[in-house]
Formats: C-alpha cells, structure tokens, sequence
C-alpha cells in the first residue's frame, strides 16, 4: 500500500504542476494588460526567486555555489529565465493564451532541429516525421485566425 501512495503523490504533484503551467499563459495574456511584457519577465523572475528564498529558508538547504558559477547562474537567470518570459509574454500579446499554449508544444521539436544543426545528430525517421508534423501544427496554428482577435498571429 505504501508504495502505491508514493505514486499517488507523484501524479498528484505531476497534476498540480500540470494545472500552474498551463494557467500561465492565461494568467499571462491577462497581466499583458496591466505590464509592459519585459517588466512582467522580471516581476515573475523576482517572485519566483522570493518564493526559493522562503522555502530555502524552511527547509535550511542552502547548496553553496562555487564562485566560478556565479556569472554562469546569473546569464542563466537573465537568460534562461527573465528573457524567456519577456519574450513569451510578447509573443502572447500577439495571439492567443490558447494558440501560445499549443505552440509552445513545439519547443521539443525546436530542441531537435537544434540537436541536429550543432551536434550533427539526425532523427530516426518516426522522429523526423514528428518533426515535420509538429512544424506544420505550429505554423496552421499560428496563421488561422479561428475568430480570435489576436492582433498579429503569426508573429
């Protein structure tokens, strides 16, 4: 019994994680209206980074960071996190919360291009086949209005 209610906790947890990011581009088109797209990367990052402070300061782990890896967290910070959302957040502004959600489904087939333009790493052909599918959803998604009253979809 004991193991199968660690996998309840799991998926429980799985679900809720499901449920906050997938509000996030609701929550998003709706703060567009009130900040301007970069401010409202920051104020997520500035958030994000208060609620890691209150549960480091909960649970006493505090990992210790190498001196040389402090530039390294702080272009990750900037880059793999401020600026991200900055720019999702413009990409919002111009379509859909719906469309953006589906869109970002993309992004493991952007990774893959990505594999395969620096690494040289081609996909097996299910995989390529995948590729194509999902390049060819993002881009009808993105260019069919569907009654929306998104201001420049396809950008």
């Amino acid at each position: 019994m004991k193991k199968s209610s660690g996998k309840f906790q799991y998926y429980l947890a799985v679900l809720i994680a499901i449920l906050f990011w997938s509000s996030s581009y609701i929550i998003t088109k709706y703060a567009n209206t009130t900040f301007p797209p970069i401010t409202l990367g920051a104020v997520r990052t500035i958030v994000a980074a208060a609620i890691l402070l209150v549960i480091v300061k909960i649970t006493g782990k505090l990992e210790k960071v190498e001196k040389g890896d402090m530039k390294y967290m702080v272009l990750a910070g900037v880059f793999g996190v401020t600026l991200y959302f900055s720019l999702q957040n413009m990409g919002i502004a111009y379509t859909t919360s719906s469309a953006a959600a589906l869109i970002s489904g993309g992004y493991p087939a952007i990774i893959a291009i990505m594999e395969f333009g620096i690494y040289k790493v081609a996909p097996e052909k299910k995989k390529a086949i995948g590729l194509i599918l999902a390049i060819i959803g993002v881009y009808l998604l993105s260019t069919s209005g569907g009654g929306s009253t998104a201001s420049n979809p396809l950008l």
